[in-house]
């Protein structure tokens, strides 16, 4: 039987922080290296990493998404397709 901790689903912050790592794991930069590459200071996307956010900028969430060429709403959970859909016409 599944214990409550396996069964509940993740917060927003849960999924935003493991989709962060998840990148910096991919790209193979340091904190420090991605944290420049995305242009939020290293200690914010430390606090976004870590659960430790007591509130989160959109702006921030844009710069690590458009850096890392993934859609916003992958990196914040809302679907499971990374890639920027391109909108249609014009």
């Amino acid at each position: 039987m599944a214990t409550e901790n396996e069964t509940r689903e993740k917060t927003d912050i849960e999924i935003l922080s493991e989709r962060i790592d998840t990148l910096r794991r991919e790209t193979k930069e340091t904190a420090k290296a991605f944290s420049d590459r995305c242009g939020v200071n290293e200690n914010t996307l430390s606090a976004l990493k870590n659960n430790r956010a007591k509130a989160i900028n959109f702006d921030h969430i844009k710069r690590i998404a458009n850096a890392n060429n993934v859609s916003i709403d992958w990196l914040i959970g809302r679907t499971d397709v990374r890639e920027v859909q391109q909108s249609k016409g014009g």
